[in-house]
């Protein structure tokens, strides 16, 4: 008998048995369980406490975008979706602690480690969610609320600052409507804080371009080129947003 007067599933038997590359490669495999079926066996251990994180997170993200919009201050409204998101937890907590009191006890401990957090990191690292800066520019002055020689580069000569004998920082910082913020400009040159500026009228939200305000620091001692930013930033500290530009000799 031929190999093509043979059924297909023997001449398909005796091709394989003739193929070296496939006799060594079926017997380097190790006469185990199938790899899919190894796999198949490994679980993944549940982590409860990263789930309460996650939720905690997502409740704590939403309140501090939503509370500011009911005129609820930028920093208020930080520390309260702290409060409100852990405290919110304790129904979470309970599968865990066996008792409503006992978890009760968990959200409160969480709550008060996250008003902690927040006011010794939070207030630093969590931007105002509602409030950002339309505009930032440097100028000679601002007339009328328009800045005057307003540099849009991110490059300005000593000459020119010399000549101006002052340097202005205009900002407009849009916030939702019903919103009153007290902010104010920190001017810091080569890393270092060189003025502090808190800005006499709160931002009002609801203008469209932004709330206009501006700072003129004057105190041009030579030699006056360096690397500047102007920190926008609230009364407790949460930075709106920075403008920065370069003096060069």
């Amino acid at each position: 008998m031929t190999l093509s007067d043979r059924p297909v599933e023997e001449t398909i038997q005796i091709a394989q048995a003739n193929n070296p590359l496939d006799a060594a490669i079926s017997g380097a495999r190790p006469a185990t369980t199938p790899a899919g079926q190894r796999f198949s066996t490994l679980n993944v251990q549940p982590r409860p406490w990263l789930n309460h994180a996650l939720l905690g997170f997502s409740m704590f993200a939403a309140l501090n975008v939503a509370l500011p919009l009911v005129r609820v201050r930028p920093f208020i409204a930080l520390e309260s979706s702290a409060v409100l998101s852990a405290l919110a937890l304790a129904p979470a907590f309970r599968r865990g602690a066996g008792g409503w009191l006992r978890a009760h006890a968990h959200a409160l401990g969480a709550a008060l480690i996250g008003v902690a957090l927040v006011w010794v990191v939070g207030r630093f690292v969590v931007p105002p969610a509602p409030l950002f800066l339309a505009r930032a520019v440097l100028a000679r002055d601002v007339v009328q609320m328009r800045p005057v020689d307003a540099v849009e580069s991110a490059v300005i000569p000593a000459a020119t600052v010399t000549e101006w004998n002052a340097m202005t920082a205009y900002t407009a910082v849009y916030a939702p409507a019903g919103i009153r913020q007290p902010i104010r400009h920190v001017w810091w040159r080569d890393h270092e804080q060189v003025a502090y500026v808190d800005l006499p009228t709160p931002v009002r939200g609801g203008r469209l371009q932004g709330f206009r305000t501006y700072s003129t620091y004057t105190d041009l001692k030579p030699p006056v080129a360096g690397r500047y930013r102007v920190d926008v930033v609230t009364a407790s500290g949460q930075l709106i947003g920075r403008l920065r530009f370069t003096v060069t000799p």
